[in-house]
């Protein structure tokens, strides 16, 4: 190998050590790095938020009165606030463990105290919406 190959090998490789990959496709939503801005293995900052490409998950917070009432498998309708048309997902998965409420309704009736279950609908067609939108769900149980 010559000089000029072997350094032509070296500097794409270096230039391969600078170049950034998603792991999938999508599109960059928000950028929270800056080019030239040091990046370390070790740091948990995340330098991008990625937008899959197609069909993404909702995430619903399922209230604890009805957790052990939710399956896997069962169908979800998801509705957007001001639109009448319902897109259909199904439940893919149950987060094992019970956590803090997140997304409140504003009603004067609603208890803030409740722990939810995390339930994730998968979709066959994209929302539409931006990522982080608050959606309604309407969980429909299957017949065993």
């Amino acid at each position: 190998m010559s000089v000029a190959q072997a350094e032509r090998v070296a500097a794409e490789e270096m230039l391969e050590q600078k170049v950034l990959k998603a792991p999938v496709d999508g599109l960059v939503a928000e950028v929270f790095m800056e080019v030239g801005e040091a990046v370390s293995l070790s740091e948990s900052k995340p330098i991008f938020l990625l937008a899959p490409a197609g069909p993404v998950d909702v995430r619903v917070e399922v209230d604890e009165r009805f957790s052990d009432q939710v399956k896997i498998g069962w169908a979800a309708n998801i509705v957007s606030h001001g639109s009448k048309h319902s897109i259909p997902g199904r439940i893919r998965m149950i987060k094992p463990v019970m956590g803090r409420k997140t997304v409140f309704s504003r009603e004067a009736t609603e208890r803030m105290d409740l722990q939810v279950m995390e339930v994730w609908v998968e979709t066959s067609e994209a929302l539409g919406l931006p990522m982080g939108a608050e959606v309604k769900v309407e969980i429909v149980p299957v017949e065993d």
